[in-house]
């Protein structure tokens, strides 16, 4: 007690007596007791400010309710557009005696060349590049050097034109023509592997069965375009045997192209191109052969025909067939484009033309229309100022804009020029087609 005291700092009154002092320790514990229950009924008190109590809620129970499902728009499916395609085609490509002189003579001035051939092309190649397609009739073959190069009659040219010929802008080469047999079996063979070898597509001659019942059929622009060709005789034919003439060979006989119509439909074209070797050579007039086979090849579903071996410019027209059920084929017929490339003297075979039909095919119902044609005339110069320097242009354009540079251009060569293009107008007929002087700009 007396250590309480002192801690409280409580002093005991000397004068006063026990009772008293007995009461004023009960007063004194009192009041500790008194401040005991106090700071306890505090302490309680806290404890239950920061006591979290936690009560039971009932979590309602979720009813699903039915929600409308919104259906999104489609899209609007696209419809396919139809395809446009422009095939372009010439006539005879030739390589006679003077032109091999030619070659080999400039071949002096190239670097790297033993017969030059790049010149004769220098101003009609951006016309052999401008269509999708560019077909042409390739009038010789490739026997090799061994088998010694030589014109008319018996044609072998050097394997370098066939490279020249696909720079220039050639992708297909049909090679079905009195000249193809020229250098017996092994020349129409070697030619083919001369083709494959500059990746020139090629039909009308056929190194085995299985080249034969393989159509050829190219893509272009998403469309799929068959080629096929035909020829009216060989010279050398019995260089073959009757069994290889059965399929190394195209020939002009009604069933024979009928079935090449089917096979290349069956192969997937939707649109086809015969290149005809027929007719008679210097007639401006439609020979038996072109009369009878033209309107059996439009009924049978091919939609041009590029057609040589006149070696002069025949007529242009738009064919229609009508079939046994009702059904109308149409058709572009160019019965002869003349000669692309050749030597020769006749003022009428120095001249020829490309032809550019404009096609497009609809994706949905495969039909063919047959836009427009258009023809850009062609001339065969060769001046003389290197040996014999032939060049092929596009007759209707000015000297200008040719910007001739490798030969001395003659004083009267614009009116050369606008004579072969009056020429060729009158050849063709401007009823149907249209005449263009320059190449045109897609």
């Amino acid at each position: 007690m007396s250590a309480f005291l002192l801690e409280q700092n409580l002093e005991m009154p000397y004068n006063l007596n026990m009772s008293k002092i007995k009461i004023y320790i009960k007063n004194i514990i009192l009041l500790s007791v008194l401040a005991a229950l106090l700071a306890a009924a505090l302490l309680s008190g806290c404890a239950q400010q920061n006591e979290i109590i936690i009560e039971e809620t009932a979590i309602p129970t979720l009813t699903p309710q039915a929600t409308a499902t919104v259906e999104p728009t489609p899209e609007p499916t696209a419809v396919p557009q139809p395809i446009e395609i422009i095939i372009g085609g010439t006539g005879d490509i030739m390589v006679h005696k003077r032109q091999l002189e030619d070659a080999k003579y400039t071949a002096k001035f190239e670097e790297g060349y033993e017969y030059y051939f790049k010149h004769n092309f220098k101003y009609i190649k951006d016309a052999l590049q401008y269509p999708d397609l560019m077909i042409g009739n390739l009038e010789t073959v490739f026997a090799s050097q061994s088998a010694e190069y030589s014109g008319w009659p018996d044609f072998n040219t050097p394997d370098i034109f066939a490279y020249e010929l696909k720079e220039a802008g050639f992708d297909v080469l049909t090679n079905s023509n009195n000249h193809a047999l020229d250098r017996g079996k092994d020349g129409l063979l070697r030619t083919i592997s001369i083709l494959d070898e500059n990746s020139l597509y090629h039909t009308g001659t056929f190194d085995s069965i299985e080249s034969y019942n393989t159509p050829i059929v190219i893509d272009v622009n998403g469309v799929k375009v068959g080629v096929m060709s035909g020829a009216y005789a060989y010279q050398h034919i019995n260089s073959l045997t009757p069994e290889e003439q059965q399929y190394m060979i195209s020939v002009n006989e009604a069933e024979y192209l009928k079935k090449e119509v089917a096979d290349l439909k069956s192969a997937g074209a939707q649109i086809i191109v015969a290149s005809m070797h027929w007719g008679y050579e210097d007639t401006y007039e439609i020979y038996d052969d072109q009369a009878e086979l033209a309107p059996l090849l439009v009924a049978a579903g091919v939609d041009i025909i590029f057609g040589h071996h006149p070696h002069i410019l025949q007529p242009i027209e738009y064919m229609e067939v009508t079939l046994d059920d009702g059904t109308v084929n149409s058709a572009v017929v160019c019965w002869s484009l003349g000669n692309f490339l050749a030597t020769s003297y006749k003022r009428l075979q120095q001249e020829g033309a490309i032809c550019y039909v404009y096609l497009s095919f609809d994706p949905v119902t495969e039909e063919v229309t047959i836009n427009k044609t258009q023809v850009l005339p062609t001339y065969v110069d060769n001046n003389y100022t290197y040996l014999y320097d032939y060049h092929v242009f596009p007759s209707g354009t000015a000297i200008e804009k040719m910007n001739i540079d490798d030969f001395s251009v003659p004083k009267d060569f614009a009116k050369t020029l606008s004579l072969k293009y009056a020429d060729v107008m009158e050849s063709i007929t401007g009823g149907y087609v249209e005449f263009i002087s320059e190449v045109p700009q897609k």
